[in-house]
């Protein structure tokens, strides 16, 4: 990690963690835990409640969660606010060491983990974790950050604190995933993303899907029913190699999860979902959230009887179409894996890490250094991702 400054925080001090075992005690800071999203330093949908009160009572009931809080006085308000808030999840081994560790709770379907931090405190909060960390009753347990933006802000202002900490931190497994950014026109970004053989070789199967029968493109609307919307996709996906393998939402009995997340994200206006249907039946669908500018690619099915016909690519198509005409998204995070369908068709990558931090009171450092050890080995034989 490169040890870089963590933002500034006048008009900020004192701040204070409180340790949450019982999410309910967060329910009644919705509204604070909405406001720290729209002013953290990296977009980050998976943590902010719609998303994570859902994932929470449907997902995590087995778990063991300490949601670390801070709180931190805002002397230009004259009161107290959010700072940020890290939801770990207590594990008591780590890659079969018996070893406590709080781990930001990444769970199927969370795709990203960077903790909401408030972007005008980051230093003070970040400062405040890492003594915490050193003095608590965690003092002796490791911290991971998994799932964290390799190049982005959140990363650099931790190294910045662990280094001012004395702490011990490591990457232990790095990928990239695909990313988008517009272009001046969908043609334009089109163009360069994408060979022209490929994009030839779409339209040819386009111009055959629609010797099928009517193809319409659409996305959810203000007026649209979505949860009909909803039901579809849970319906499509169940119908493919998911459902065969009883991975699908729906096969898992997750369809609560999805359809109350959903619903929240769609009441917020953080919900874009669009579908290619023929005559009328959806064969390809697809679910992102937004973030302020950002969006994040969360969920695709398709129709699996027509697949030689690509459908889900011509979908991303007309998605990648959308977001030009739009102009409400700065870049859009695929949320996927190398080698997925996204990296054919989206030109730039985003490179995702996983941190473990040991602090001062871990018992000279060994296992992070051990981890350290381990990441050189491993990274010199895995694949570029």
């Amino acid at each position: 990690m490169n040890a870089e400054g963590g933002g500034a925080h006048e008009g900020f001090a004192d701040p204070r963690i409180h340790v949450v075992a019982d999410v309910s005690e967060l329910e009644h800071r919705v509204d604070e835990w909405t406001e720290l999203a729209r002013e953290c330093l990296e977009p980050n949908p998976f943590f902010e409640p719609f998303f994570l009160l859902p994932a929470l009572a449907y997902l995590g009931r087995r778990e063991t969660f300490r949601f670390v809080v801070i709180d931190i006085a805002d002397r230009r308000l004259g009161r107290r606010v959010l700072g940020g808030i890290f939801p770990f999840q207590l594990k008591r081994h780590y890659r079969g060491v018996p070893v406590s560790v709080l781990t930001l709770w990444a769970h199927r379907y969370c795709f990203l983990a960077t903790p909401l931090v408030r972007t005008s405190c980051v230093a003070l909060c970040l400062d405040a974790l890492c003594e915490w960390h050193a003095q608590g009753p965690f003092r002796r347990a490791l911290l991971e950050f998994g799932e964290v933006h390799g190049g982005g802000p959140f990363l650099s202002a931790l190294a910045a604190s662990v280094e001012r900490a004395g702490h011990t931190a490591v990457t232990t497994s790095r990928y990239r995933r695909a990313l988008l950014r517009p272009a001046a026109s969908a043609e334009e970004y089109e163009a360069a993303a994408i060979p022209a053989r490929r994009r030839r070789e779409c339209q040819r199967r386009l111009k055959r899907l629609r010797e099928r029968g009517s193809v319409a493109f659409s996305d959810l609307g203000a007026g649209d029913d979505p949860a009909s919307w909803f039901r579809a996709f849970l319906t499509l996906e169940r119908s493919g190699w998911k459902g065969r393998r009883g991975s699908a939402m729906l096969a898992r009995g997750h369809d609560g999860f999805f359809e109350e997340m959903a619903d929240g994200a769609h009441a917020r206006g953080q919900l874009g979902m669009s579908q290619l249907a023929i005559d009328g039946r959806p064969v390809a669908m697809g679910c992102r959230l937004r973030s302020g500018r950002a969006a994040f690619w969360f969920k695709m099915a398709y129709d699996e009887a027509i697949a030689r016909y690509s459908p889900g690519i011509l979908l991303e198509l007309h998605n990648i179409r959308r977001v030009h005409e739009r102009r409400e998204i700065e870049w859009a995070d695929s949320c996927g894996k190398p080698g997925d369908l996204f990296t054919s068709i989206w030109s730039e990558r985003r490179e995702m890490r996983t941190v473990l931090v040991g602090s001062t009171s871990f018992p000279s450092g060994a296992f992070a250094k051990t981890e350290a050890a381990w990441s050189r080995l491993t990274s010199t034989n895995r694949r570029d991702r």
